[in-house]
């Protein structure tokens, strides 16, 4: 019996070790990049939220897990609640060098929405400022700005505050969190 082994076989037993030594250039890890590892560890999380300005605030606990993806990236996973009923986000953070911008990604379990950050950080080094657009809420097929900003008081304690841009051009903020890291 004559054994015959298909060329795309073949052609991968080549190539693997090949890419493997070869691959894609390293990219260089900029400071942008280190930045980012701050958010890396765990976190206790109190939030503030308001839907409405004046409306009186919603408070809530919850725990963040952020870990790095390489050198150029972090993911950090939020949780509020437990079981199935909790609330899930995971956001993505990066630093594109063509760009010359941060970038990242949020999804949750509660919106079908893909959000897509772009943002960049200010000359103290200390905040994250995000923009985004996406749905507006309650109100179908129409879409808002949102900003997020991150700020680094220590190395063990920051804060966000996610804000919408209302149809008048000022800004409301509706999610205000204090974020402890764990000991």
């Amino acid at each position: 019996m004559k054994l015959t082994i298909p060329l795309v076989v073949v052609s991968l037993a080549v190539s693997v070790p090949a890419l493997q030594e070869e691959g894609p250039p390293t990219p260089e890890v900029l400071e942008e990049h280190e930045w980012l590892q701050q958010y890396v560890g765990e976190w206790d999380v109190t939030s503030e939220t308001r839907m409405e300005p004046g409306a009186e605030p919603s408070r809530m606990t919850s725990t963040e897990h952020a870990r790095s993806i390489g050198p150029l990236w972090i993911l950090n996973e939020g949780t509020i609640g437990t079981g199935e009923d909790a609330f899930r986000a995971v956001l993505t953070l990066g630093y594109d060098p063509e760009q010359e911008a941060f970038v990242g990604t949020w999804i949750d379990s509660v919106t079908p929405y893909l959000w897509t950050f772009t943002g960049e950080l200010d000359e103290g080094k200390r905040v994250l400022t995000l923009e985004t657009e996406g749905p507006r809420w309650g109100e179908s097929g129409t879409t808002a700005k949102y900003r997020e900003r991150h700020e680094f008081v220590d190395a063990d304690h920051r804060r966000t505050a996610s804000s919408i841009q209302k149809e008048d051009g000022t800004w409301f903020t509706f999610l205000e969190t204090d974020c402890r890291r764990r000991e």
